[in-house]
C-alpha cells in the first residue's frame, strides 16, 4: 500500500502516465507502418497488440482516476491539477503534461492515417482490378471515384 501523500503519488505517477503514451505512439507508427506493407501475419500481430495496449489503457485509467480521486482532485483537468501543486512541482508537471498532450495528439493523428491505409486496403481486396470507386473525389464531391482529377485541376 502506498503510505505517500496523495498529491505525491498522483504526481510520480503522472511520469508513469507520460511515459505510457510515448509507448501507445511508438505502437500506432508501427501499426501504420505494418499496414502501409499489407502483410497479413504482422497485421495480426498488431491487432493482438493493439488488444493487450488497450486492455493496458483502461488499467492506467483506472489507476489515475483512482490517485486523482484520493488526492481529492476527482473531475480536475491537467490544468486545474497544475494549478494545485506545490511551487515545486509545477516545472516538472507542466513539462508532463505538455508531452502527454503532444503524444496524444500524434496518437491521433496516427490513428487517422492508420484508418485512411486500412480502408484502403480492404477497397483494394474488395476490387482486385485495381479500381478504387469509392475513394477519392468527383465532380459532385461525394467522395466517389477517381473519374476526375479536379484536385489536380487548376483554374486559368
Amino acid at each position: 500500500m502506498d503510505t505517500r501523500d496523495p498529491s505525491v503519488a498522483l504526481y510520480d505517477f503522472i511520469e508513469i502516465y507520460a511515459n505510457f503514451f510515448e509507448e501507445v505512439c511508438a505502437l500506432e507508427q508501427e501499426k501504420l507502418a505494418v499496414l502501409q506493407s499489407g502483410e497479413i501475419p504482422q497485421i495480426q500481430q498488431m491487432i493482438t497488440r493493439q488488444q493487450a495496449i488497450a486492455k493496458r489503457m483502461e488499467n492506467i485509467e483506472g489507476k489515475r482516476m483512482a490517485l486523482q480521486q484520493a488526492a481529492g482532485m476527482a473531475q480536475y483537468t491537467f490544468k486545474e491539477i497544475l494549478a494545485e501543486a506545490p511551487a515545486e512541482d509545477r516545472a516538472r508537471l507542466k513539462m508532463l503534461f505538455d508531452r502527454i498532450r503532444t503524444e496524444i495528439a500524434n496518437i491521433k493523428y496516427l490513428n487517422e492515417k492508420s484508418m485512411v491505409c486500412a480502408r484502403t486496403r480492404l477497397q483494394m481486396i474488395k476490387d482486385p482490378q485495381g479500381d478504387l470507386p469509392v475513394c477519392g473525389y468527383s465532380r459532385q464531391k461525394n467522395g466517389r471515384g477517381l473519374g476526375s482529377l479536379l484536385i489536380m485541376e487548376t483554374k486559368a
